[in-house]
Formats: structure tokens, sequence, C-alpha cells
């Protein structure tokens, strides 16, 4: 008998069931969208998530090769069911359980039924399992090793959609591949977007030729000196690493001793030891002093500059602070691949450009000086991006000083304070909000007291709640809080 209409309808069959999953992924809807809506405070409603299941089911499909058997194809439906033995938190290990059925044939023979029953454990941290496979058809339990791994977060295929590797090496080192689906956990592949990263542009800035004068040069060149200084003094790195700790603590105060000696006058200098503001001043009197001999034509001396160069400069840091160091520092905690400032700086510069030819009498040289002047602030931030991510080699951990756009004048005050904040955070400031400052050792009493007063809901933002302490055993803060607090207040 012909084998090919079988391997025709299984391949076929096989096939449908991996598109039918695919356009399902691409066309169905993702229910994340539907949790952008008012927030509580202003008539929306939370979403509750409900608690996960203990009980996770999934199903999939496979295609293999089974070399013990004269090398037949293999294609299974299969139904399983995972449970965490240990704690769920961590997702560390599990009971995986499942039953497959199918068919297995070669290209000479027609294929017929296959099937069998799988137990064993499942990992889902390290994605792999190991367990046992027992095969109606050979009637024998052989030991399977798989691999289950999205490969890219939010799933394969469908959200929480994972692609499947299983190798059974008592059966002639036979493989499957294959992708297994969720069932019953809607919000699985759903929570996060699928990008782990911001993509920032990172265009190549065009070329400006020109040969400077020699005070603009010394102007833009000191600027860069001071921003330096204005990032390590406000943003120092303090998290050093090493093999060791007295490594660690060696880099540490080899970093503050150069602070140390920034900061200190010369040996015989009368002068009261320098200050951070100090050097901010300094950059932003260069930053004027450079725009100034933009704008005017005319080399300046140092701690000069002209009324038309500040306000120009003035304008320049209004549009690096909104176009630039703002929107990139919207992004602290998120990574970013590339990491850059340059497609910031090129909105920035195009903003800045207008308002030269919109605003100003520039002719056509000083409008070409002051845009190069520009560039090379917009290339001073990048230096201090690229040099605090050397520091941290994490570009979730760079942050942008606001003082290269902002004199310390510009944030001396409260209400100062506050209007940076709502532009970063792009919210208003509520009233009826209160602060208070509280001890370490009047946290736990501070806490129990108010879980204990909460009549509707009580919000915990605390970086860490264990339950287990640092040699494993019970966490007696922990146990106090859930019994006296939060038990009190629910039975009350």
């Amino acid at each position: 008998m012909d084998s090919r209409p079988w391997r025709c309808s299984a391949l076929r069959a096989l096939t449908a069931v991996l598109a039918s999953a695919a356009i399902g992924a691409t066309l169905c809807p993702r229910v994340v969208s539907a949790q952008d809506v008012l927030p509580p405070n202003r008539g929306g409603f939370t979403l509750s998530m409900g608690l996960p299941p203990e009980w996770r089911w999934a199903a999939g499909v496979s295609v293999g090769v089974h070399n013990e058997d004269e090398s037949k194809v293999t294609a299974y439906v299969d139904l399983g069911v995972y449970h965490d033995l240990l704690n769920p938190m961590t997702s560390a290990l599990g009971a995986l359980a499942e039953a497959y059925v199918g068919t297995r044939g070669t290209f000479s023979e027609e294929g017929g039924f296959d099937g069998g029953v799988r137990l064993g454990l499942f990992s889902p941290t390290t994605r792999l399992a190991i367990g046992g496979d027992y095969n109606i058809r050979d009637g024998e339990l052989g030991l399977i090793l798989s691999m289950i791994h999205p490969f890219q977060r939010g799933g394969v295929l469908a959200p929480g959609g994972a692609i499947r590797v299983d190798y059974l090496p008592g059966r002639g080192n036979s493989v499957a591949l294959g992708v297994r689906l969720p069932i019953g956990q809607p919000f699985l592949g759903r929570t996060r977007p699928r990008q782990d990263h911001v993509s920032l542009p990172d265009p190549e800035p065009p070329p400006i030729f020109l040969r400077p004068d020699t005070t603009l040069s010394e102007a833009v060149a000191n600027a860069k000196a001071y921003a330096h200084w204005v990032n390590r003094l406000t943003v120092p790195f303090m998290d050093q690493w090493s093999w060791g700790a007295d490594g660690a603590l060696e880099r540490f105060a080899r970093d503050m001793d150069e602070l140390r000696r920034h900061l200190t006058p010369e040996p015989g200098d009368s002068a009261l030891p320098r200050t951070p503001v100090q050097d901010t001043e300094a950059y932003h009197d260069e930053l004027d002093r450079a725009f100034s001999i933009a704008t005017s034509g005319h080399g300046l001396p140092s701690g000069t500059s002209t009324s038309f160069g500040r306000e120009t400069a003035q304008k320049a840091r209004e549009i690096i602070l909104e176009h630039v160091l703002l929107p990139y520092n919207r992004l602290l905690g998120q990574k970013k691949d590339p990491d850059s400032t340059r497609g910031l700086g090129a909105a920035a510069s195009g903003e800045f450009y207008e308002w030269l030819t919109r605003e100003t009498d520039l002719d056509f040289a000083q409008l070409r000086v002051t845009t190069w002047t520009f560039a090379q602030v917009l290339d001073l931030v990048e230096e201090v991006r690229a040099y605090t991510f050397g520091l941290w080699k994490d570009s979730r951990f760079v942050w942008l000083p606001f003082q290269l756009a902002l004199r310390p004048e510009d944030h001396d005050e409260q209400h100062e304070l506050n209007a940076i904040v709502e532009r970063a955070t792009r919210q208003s400031f509520t009233k009826g909000n209160r602060r208070w400052y509280i001890e370490n050792d009047q946290f736990q009493v501070e806490l129990a007291r108010m879980i204990r007063e909460a009549e509707d809901y009580h919000v915990l933002w605390v970086h860490d709640f264990r339950g287990y302490d640092a040699e494993g055993d019970p966490d007696g803060e922990g146990f106090k809080q859930v019994t006296d607090a939060y038990l009190r207040a629910l039975i009350d």
C-alpha cells in the first residue's frame, strides 16, 4: 500500500494546526490594551488578575524521528498539566504529567496509531525537564529529556507559547520538535511588552566643517571638562565591583580620592574647598561664553559673555532639557539598545535651528558657527552618557544630570523642584498627600498600624517581603506582619 497519502495527511494536519495557532496569535487581540483605562481615583477600575492557577494545563503538537524503529517519522498531539512542588514564586521545580497520541510511520510503510504517557520533573526557571516516557505501541518505559522555552518575551505563535525539544536517548536517540500552548491562563505572556528594551535611534550626525575661533574651542573644551565633574559629583558611582571586597574598596577609595583632590584647593591657596555648585556654575558660564562668541563673531576671554549670547545659551538649555535629558531619563530602569542620545539630539538640533532662523537675525556665518556650537553641546551630553554607561555596564542605570541644562538657581526652591518633577513625570502633584520620615526601628510598627486601620485597601511598596530569612529560617518580622496585621485587618 502506498504510504504517501498517510504521510501527506499527517503532515497536512500538523501544518494546519501550526498555521491555525500562528493565525490565531496574529489576529486575536491582546488583553493588555484593555487595561489602558482611567485610574481608580478618576472613576476607573483595577483589573484583578486573581491567584495563579495551581494546576497549569497546556497542549501541543510535535513532529520527530523514532530512530529505534527504522527511523520512522512521528506526529503527536499532547495534553499536559504542571504543578509546583516548591514555592510557586520561584518557579524552581514542579511535576509535569502528559499524555500524547498520534501516528508513526515511514516513507515506505503506512503509519499506525502511536501514543503514550509521560511523568517527570520540570523547572520553568531553567526551561529543562526530565522524566519517563511510556510508549503504548512499544510497551516500554524510557528516559526523556526536554527543553521547553519561549525564546522570546510573550511566547511564540501565541501568548505564552513555547518551543519544545524532546530527546529520548534509550530509543535510538529519538528526537522531536514541537510547540506547547497554555490552556486557561489568560494573562500568561500578556503582562509585559514583547520587546524587553527600548530602541533609541543612533544616527550619525551630519558633519559641520568649521575652523572655530580659538577662544570658542577653549570655551567648548572647558564646558566639556566641567560637565565631566558635574556628572561625577551629582551622580557619583559607588557600586564598585571586584573579585574580592578589598579590591572593590580600593577602587571606591581611589575614586573618592579623585573627587577629594578635585574639590581641594592647591597647596598654599587660601580659597575655600570647591563645591559641586561652583562646577555647575562654571559649566554654564562657559556655555554662555561659547554661544556669545558664536553669535557675535568675536573672541571673548573667560568669564565674559554677551546678552544675546546668554539668551541663545538659555534657549539651547531649554531645548536640550526638553528633547534630550527628560526623554532619556524617563527611560531610567529600562534597557536601551542601541543606547544613545544622538537620535534625541537630532530632534533637538532641528528645534534649535528653527528658533535661530525664526527668532534671530544672525547672518549665514554666525548661524553656521552657532549651529556648530550647539552640536558640540550635544556631543558633550553623549560623552557624559557614554562615560556613565562605561561605569555601570548597563544602560538601565544611566542617568543624565539635569544640571547639564539647569542652573543652580533654577531648582533652589520647592516650587521649582515640583515643576521639574511634574515635567519629568508628565503628572501634576495632587493635594492631600502626606508623608512621614520614619526611622527603621519604627517602620514595622507603623506598617502594622496602617494595615489595621485600612478600610478599603492598603498598598505596600517594598523591595522585599520574604517568607524565609538569609539563613533559610522562617522570617519572624514577616510572620508578625501577616498574623498581627493582615489577618487581623481581614478578621476585624
